[in-house]
């Protein structure tokens, strides 16, 4: 008798839980966006900001401006190295082929979480 009244409890909390609109509200911490490295524009210095549009060459979204910190991790063909490397790296990717980047960023803070590379 006990068992089979939680077990009415339980189901009347959860009917009753899933009818309830959903207060809470959803917040996006950390944003990723996939960009072509040729809309990629890095700083020179590990601390200064990262410019990237969120689509190919030719697109009228503006650009997203997000800053580098020193707790900013740097990948590149997979391999974790430095701002340093990861810039040489960068350019040298340029000139030859066209790859993509993948930046994650802390949406309210706007700094820049990792940057990988790939092609």
């Amino acid at each position: 008798m006990v068992k089979s009244i939680r077990n009415c409890v339980v189901v009347i909390v959860i009917t009753f839980g899933l009818s309830l609109p959903a207060m809470a509200q959803i917040t996006t911490l950390i944003e990723a966006v996939e960009a072509s490295t040729s809309v990629l524009s890095l700083p020179t210095t590990p601390n200064g900001r990262l410019l990237f549009k969120p689509c190919s060459e030719r697109c009228d979204v503006q650009s997203i401006s997000v800053r580098l910190t020193t707790n900013t991790q740097f990948v590149f063909q997979g391999k974790k190295m430095s701002f340093v490397d990861f810039r040489r790296d960068f350019f040298n990717l340029r000139r030859s082929t066209e790859g993509y980047a993948l930046v994650k960023y802390e949406t309210e803070k706007n700094t820049v979480t990792s940057v990988e590379v790939s092609f």
